[in-house]
This record gives C-alpha cells, sequence and structure tokens, in this order.
C-alpha cells in the first residue's frame, strides 16, 4: 500500500471551511459531523476519539492507534474544547506539547458564538463577535498573538446588511479593502497586488460560490465550490489556472447525518520528490452510528488512480462520556512554553 505522510497529513486536517480572507479548506468535509442536539438530549458533555492506523511500508512501521482528538460540551450539545493533533512529528496523534491544537469556543444565550479560539505553539488566533437584537453578526474582531488585525461594525435592517464600517486594520492590512453583500459574506476582497470576487447562487440547499481572482486586471484563477447548507459540508471544489486547466479539484459525498462516505482530491499543488504531482486519490469511508444516531466509528478505505488499491488504513473509534474532561489545556499554555508544556497527567 502506498500511504506516506501526506496522506496522513490529509486524514487529520482541520481549519474552517471558508476565512474572511476566502481561504478554502478542501479537508473539512472529513471532519465528524457531531450531532449536537443528540449529545445534549444523551447527556454527554465529552468525547475522545481515538484512531487505529495501517502499517505504513515507506516508513517500515506496523500498525499503531493512539488518541486522535478531546472535545467538552456544553449543555446544548455544542463544542467549547477541542484538542487535536496539529500533524507535528512522525505520528498524527496528540501530543500534550508542540504537537497539540486546541479550540475554545464560547457561546451566548441565544447559542450563537461569541468566540472562536485557536492555538499551537506558533500562534494565537482569535475570532470575536457580537450580535444585535436580531441575531445578526453586528461586530466582528480577528486577531492574532493578542494584536487585532482587523476589526468591523455591520448594520442591518430587516435582516438585510445595509452598511460595512472597518473599525480598525493593521499596518499589515491597510490597504486592504473587503466588502459584502446583503447577508453579511463576503463579496470583494482588494490589494495591492490581486482583486478577488465573490458571487453566490444558491439552489434548494445547496449554497454555490464562485470566487474570481485577478492580477493586474488579468483572470489568475477561477474557484468554484458547492456547499451542501444543512451541514454547512463541502460537497465539491474546482480551481482553474488562467489557461482554463485544473488545478485542485475535490469531491465528496454526505450520508444524511453530514457525514462523509466518499472524498475524491486531485491536488497538482502537492509534489512527489523530483517534481511530480501526487496522483489523484480517493477515500471511502463507512460510518457507524448508536441508536440515538451518535457517530461511533468510522474506516476509512484508501485507493489512488495509478494503483487502484482499495485498502482500509484508519478506524476511528468515539468514546462519549457524561464527565468533563479531567485534563485541559487553557489559553496560552501551548503558546507560552512551546518546547516544554506539558500537562500533568
Amino acid at each position: 500500500m502506498y500511504f506516506n505522510q501526506f496522506l496522513i497529513a490529509l486524514l487529520f486536517a482541520t481549519s474552517p471551511l471558508l476565512s474572511i480572507n476566502g481561504q478554502v479548506n478542501l479537508e473539512e468535509s472529513l471532519t465528524p459531523c457531531l450531532n449536537a442536539e443528540a449529545i445534549s438530549q444523551a447527556g454527554f458533555k465529552s468525547l475522545q476519539i481515538y484512531a487505529e492506523l495501517n502499517e505504513d511500508p515507506i516508513n517500515e512501521r506496523g500498525s499503531y492507534s493512539g488518541k486522535l482528538e478531546e472535545y467538552e460540551f456544553n449543555k446544548n450539545g455544542q463544542v467549547v474544547y477541542w484538542l487535536r493533533s496539529n500533524n507535528r512529528g512522525n505520528l498524527p496523534f496528540i501530543a500534550y506539547g508542540r504537537g497539540s491544537y486546541i479550540h475554545l469556543n464560547t457561546y451566548d444565550e441565544q447559542q450563537n458564538l461569541i468566540l472562536d479560539y485557536k492555538e499551537n505553539y506558533r500562534n494565537i488566533e482569535e475570532n470575536i463577535f457580537n450580535y444585535d437584537e436580531e441575531g445578526n453578526k453586528s461586530d466582528y474582531t480577528i486577531k492574532y498573538d493578542g494584536d487585532t488585525v482587523l476589526s468591523y461594525h455591520y448594520t442591518w435592517k430587516r435582516n438585510k446588511l445595509i452598511e460595512t464600517h472597518l473599525n480598525y486594520s493593521n499596518s499589515a492590512n491597510k490597504d486592504r479593502i473587503n466588502a459584502f453583500d446583503q447577508k453579511g459574506r463576503i463579496s470583494h476582497a482588494k490589494t495591492a497586488s490581486r482583486e478577488v470576487k465573490y458571487t453566490y447562487t444558491e439552489k434548494e440547499d445547496t449554497l454555490i460560490t464562485q470566487i474570481k481572482t485577478f492580477r493586474a486586471d488579468t483572470l489568475y484563477n477561477l474557484e468554484e465550490h458547492k456547499v451542501l447548507s444543512k451541514f454547512n459540508r463541502m460537497v465539491s471544489y474546482i480551481q482553474l489556472d488562467h489557461k482554463k486547466d485544473t488545478v485542485v479539484e475535490m469531491k465528496a459525498e454526505l450520508d444524511q447525518f453530514g457525514n462523509a462516505i466518499f472524498y475524491y482530491l486531485n491536488n497538482t499543488r502537492n509534489k512527489m520528490h523530483g517534481n511530480t504531482s501526487y496522483p489523484p486519490h480517493s477515500y471511502r469511508i463507512e460510518n457507524v452510528y448508536n441508536e440515538s444516531n451518535l457517530l461511533t466509528k468510522r474506516s476509512f478505505f484508501y485507493s489512488r488512480s495509478d494503483v487502484g488499491e482499495n485498502e482500509l488504513v484508519k478506524i476511528e473509534h468515539y468514546v462519549y462520556l457524561k464527565n468533563s474532561l479531567p485534563f485541559k489545556f487553557k489559553k496560552g499554555d501551548i503558546y507560552e512554553d512551546s518546547d516544554t508544556q506539558v500537562i500533568d497527567r
């Protein structure tokens, strides 16, 4: 079986679907879609995910296993704490120090996200939100390592965005211009070197976003992705260069609970030795749920276009608990002492 560090990283990568800079996470559809309502009704307070990996002949290892992620939930089943590997080191499992990445979420009484906090050994990112009486986002602030990068104020009327005011931008973003549509989605971004335009089309339960990037008034590339609105999960993505050649193509199929059952990726930007692109590859995923429709197990089967294998490469086991996690990182634990920070276990 051909199974390498790039594919390990792909199996375990996670990040937001679409940032304010328009950056798309191609692996987002592979992350588990957790059923907040079912978690709340069952009274679960935390979740631990363990993974078993098949042997890796390139590194001459046998199969190995370990803890992949830890979650903690509030009374509504929303994730308030998430610890995962940041794919550093030889194994894609939690390491209680430089190999970890924490997410801390805070919600208001209306279950709106008011703080999205992310930290690893290199940096801290904070996304801070305020809402008006109708639940529309009224303020949005981005901070890196404690310093404010951008801050916006939004004015809504009858649930339509009518005005956006830039409160602050740091020196690195002083020439950046962002515009938003009536639903508060980014529609236009411009810097000294490039211009990006966004177009949105809604078809039933699918949101189609087209992104055109220009450099010196010339079309540099074209992107289009489709998101299944029910789960806020991307199910297809394609990027074309200025010659209209395919640079990246991703396709995913989801089950009735929002978890992927098929995933295909052709990314010509990822290179092997000799500047050769990795061949297209895909995963078939078998999901198992309990009587409460909670995900309990996922099995990943890998195949590559030039090899045609369909081999089991990873199994995830989901352990739900009715108690909080006994050991947790706090803000600054990983970033402040990146070389030696370890939780006392």
